[in-house]
């Protein structure tokens, strides 16, 4: 043999080595966290190599949890793709009806687009062996299944209560309450042109209490803001006390930061699924098939909502707190079921009641 088969042998045998290892140690996770998963998904997608995510949720903490499903399954490279959940749509909707889209999983927190998607011949139509674990409200069985849960409740600056806004605080237990709240000109509110976490919430105030409740709450004068983001921002700097509706998570990750802040979750619970669906075209179908079903796994589910502050999907996992992060508010008994589909075709119109009554 010549001196170049020799280095393509000895090239081939050290390649050869990891890449047993790497299937030896997929199988062996998928043995133990998804027995039901067929063996052949998993060799086909070690065969794949590869997985590309569009991604809205947990931005730069998402490496945590792809980290730990790379342990699991070594053989399989992570690419991402990061945007807001209507530019992930959009850009995916547009790539599809092209020919050809890189994203093998699509993630997103609005179920209407997950819809939208799966009615228009978008999604596979795949059960992974675990999606029992997912509550039906949180699924569109054999399209989108929700990993995690963003939920919204009310939070407040601590430093910058009086005696009666702190009574107020410590007794809000029902969302109806909310318009009773002794913060006039002291709160503030997400323009629900902002998304779905802000959406939902007048949407539900709508359809449940009506338009009333609504300019009873337009009475507080609330300052409103066209993100959550900079709303927590300026309710940690104290500019106000009292932020209506706002994403737990967000609350939570300031107060890890130090930061004066509480929060409750008012009945019946909120929230906004953030789901995972896999792409009629996924050029790694079987990589895909692999991620998912492990996101809906314990393991899965913990480390996509670990010291991120979001809630599991299912109701049963209890994800462990580090040291540092503030003991979680109880879950809610039971959690409000919209019509999402509905609910998008309501949001012109909610829109413009909130601009006629919050000024903005």
């Amino acid at each position: 043999m010549n001196l170049a088969g020799l280095l393509a042998l000895s090239l081939f045998g050290f390649g050869l080595k990891p890449a047993c290892a790497e299937m030896d140690v997929a199988s062996k996770s998928a043995t133990a966290l998804l027995p039901d998963l067929p063996q052949e998904i998993v060799r086909d997608a070690c065969s794949e190599g590869k997985l590309t995510i569009y991604i809205t949720i947990f931005r730069n903490n998402a490496r945590f949890v792809l980290d730990r499903f790379r342990e699991r399954f070594p053989c399989i490279a992570i690419n991402t793709f990061v945007g807001t959940g209507g530019t992930l749509y959009e850009r995916f909707s547009s790539e599809f009806r092209a020919g050809s889209s890189p994203a093998d999983i699509f993630m997103n927190a609005s179920p209407s687009f997950g819809d939208a998607l799966a009615e228009k011949g978008m999604l596979t139509k795949w059960a992974p062996p675990n999606a029992g674990r997912v509550p039906a409200q949180w699924q569109r069985p054999g399209y989108w299944y929700a990993i995690a849960l963003e939920e919204i409740g009310v939070g407040w600056n601590t430093e910058g209560l009086n005696a009666e806004q702190k009574l107020w605080v410590d007794n809000l237990k029902n969302w109806d309450q909310l318009p009773s709240a002794p913060f006039s000109e002291d709160a503030a509110v997400v323009n629900p042109r902002a998304g779905g976490s802000a959406q939902l919430p007048l949407d539900f105030f709508r359809t449940t209490y009506g338009d009333d409740f609504v300019k009873r709450l337009a009475r507080l004068k609330p300052t409103v803001f066209d993100g959550i983001n900079p709303l927590v921002e300026r309710l940690v700097a104290g500019e106000f006390d009292l932020a209506l509706v706002g994403l737990t998570s967000t609350f939570a990750t300031q107060k890890a930061r130090g930061a004066p802040l509480a929060w409750t979750v008012p009945s019946p619970g909120l929230a906004i699924p953030n789901f995972q669906a896999i792409p009629a075209n996924a050029p790694h179908p079987n990589a895909a098939k692999l991620f998912l079903a492990w996101s809906l796994t314990e393991e899965g589910q913990t480390a996509w909502v670990t010291k991120i502050g979001l809630a599991p999907a299912n109701p049963a996992i209890e994800i462990p707190r580090f040291p540092d992060e503030p003991a979680p508010s109880p879950r809610p008994l039971n959690f409000y079921n919209p019509d999402w589909t509905a609910m998008m075709k309501r949001r012109g119109g909610n829109a413009e009641l909130f601009t006629e009554l919050f000024g903005h």
